[in-house]
This record gives structure tokens, C-alpha cells and sequence, in this order.
């Protein structure tokens, strides 16, 4: 997978619709292809606009809150890829949390992991390393609180 800013966004994106959306019965298939995705070697190989491709291609997604999945996004430049492992490992195991929320039915839970998570990819386009850490890390703290007390502990 290549990841890009854009990706980022569209993660971002993704965990909005889950938080929004607890109940939808395509959410488990959705984060299980976007965690599929980071879960993949990355680095320079293979294409853009991979997260709007994997979600778009679940059948049956509700089209109309995941319209900006059926659009590429049309680059003039090659943005930046993001080479962190970190931001990877991260995002993966968040999705992991997220799918665990929702495979358990409760839709409080979904809605505070997704919430626990819905602006880390945006910490992550904005913050170097060190930074993002302390804010992910405040980020979570109510749901590990509440939920998961080792959520992301490994880490960050």
C-alpha cells in the first residue's frame, strides 16, 4: 500500500462513518478492507487511492454517505508517502480495536472506539512522531479508561 496524506484522510473518513453510523451491517466488512490494507507491505509499490478502491468495492455500502469512495482522487504531483511504520501499526490496531467493537453488537462501544480513533489519522498528517504520540495518547485516554486500559500501549 502506498500511503499518502490523502489516504490519511480517507481513513479519517472511514472512522467518521463507523462513529456515525454504529449500526450499519456493512461497518465490520468496511474496517476489516481498510485494515486489510494496513496490514500490507508498504512503501513505494503498488497504487493511489487504495483505501477509496477497498471500501467501494464492499457490496451493498450505503452509496450516498460513501460517495467520495466511487471518485479518485486525480493527483498533478506525487504527494508525500508516509513511510512511518509507526502510523501503520498504529491505524492497523485501532481498526483492530474498531472491529472488535463492532463484532460485539454494542453500539456504545463502536461509537467510542471509532470516537477513540477518528482523529488519529489526522494527528498523523499534521505532527511529526514525537508529537503525534502525545496527542494520540490523549486522544484515547478516555476509552482506555472506559473500555481497553492496554489499548495501543504497545504501540505507542
Amino acid at each position: 500500500m502506498i500511503m499518502t496524506v490523502y489516504e490519511l484522510y480517507d481513513i479519517y473518513a472511514v472512522i467518521l462513518y463507523l462513529r456515525a453510523y454504529t449500526g450499519d451491517a456493512k461497518n465490520a466488512e468496511i474496517a476489516k478492507a481498510v485494515k486489510v490494507l494496513l496490514d500490507e507491505p508498504h512503501g513505494d509499490g503498488g497504487s493511489l487511492n487504495e483505501v477509496r478502491r477497498a471500501v467501494s468495492a464492499v457490496d451493498g455500502i450505503d452509496r450516498e454517505h460513501y460517495a467520495w469512495a466511487f471518485t479518485e482522487n486525480v493527483y498533478t504531483y506525487m504527494p508525500p508517502i508516509v513511510k512511518e511504520e509507526l502510523v501503520f501499526r498504529v491505524l492497523s490496531a485501532g481498526f483492530a480495536e474498531m472491529i472488535s467493537a463492532i463484532e460485539s453488537g454494542d453500539g456504545e462501544h463502536i461509537y467510542r472506539a471509532a470516537d477513540a480513533m477518528h482523529n488519529v489519522p489526522i494527528i498523523f498528517s499534521k505532527y511529526d512522531i514525537k508529537e503525534a504520540k502525545k496527542q494520540i495518547k490523549r486522544e484515547i485516554s478516555f476509552y482506555r479508561k472506559e473500555y481497553n486500559g492496554e489499548f495501543l500501549k504497545d504501540e505507542i
